[in-house]
């Protein structure tokens, strides 16, 4: 912990430029998934709920997956928060991500405070990391 936030710059489903840096002064939470990971998929519908509940800043970033299957995981499970591709698994890389899903908290100067590896499965849990970062 403790230390900044590798920068990074992808697209989103949408086909927006998401960078790290817009995020600054802000804190984002940042979750790495693909919809082969059974711990992603029970997890994403509760981070889900959480962003609605907790109005803080969310990136879920899709590992190494194609658009199309992507964009069908998100109608399925009606996601509403921001998916970034990691198509060339850069973010990925930069972020030492071994194992899924990963939770990051980043506050606003962009320094990681909070690593989570595998599965959230309360939401009171996820609520508190959340509030971690939430403005004022």
């Amino acid at each position: 912990m403790g230390d900044i936030a590798p920068p990074f710059s992808s697209m989103d489903l949408e086909g927006k430029q998401v960078r790290l840096k817009d995020y600054k002064g802000k804190g984002v939470l940042i979750n790495f998934w693909a919809s082969w990971c059974n711990p992603c998929v029970n997890e994403l519908p509760l981070l889900n709920e959480a962003y609605k509940l907790a109005g803080v800043d969310m990136l879920a970033i899709n590992v190494g997956e194609k658009s199309g299957a992507v964009q069908k995981f998100v109608e399925l499970y009606e996601l509403e928060f921001p998916i970034v591709m990691d198509s060339d698994l850069k973010i990925k890389q930069a972020y030492q991500v071994v194992g899924m899903p990963l939770t990051l908290l980043i506050d606003e100067e962009g320094t990681i405070i909070d690593r989570h590896e595998g599965e959230l499965t309360e939401m009171e849990d996820i609520l508190n990391l959340m509030n971690r970062i939430k403005q004022e």
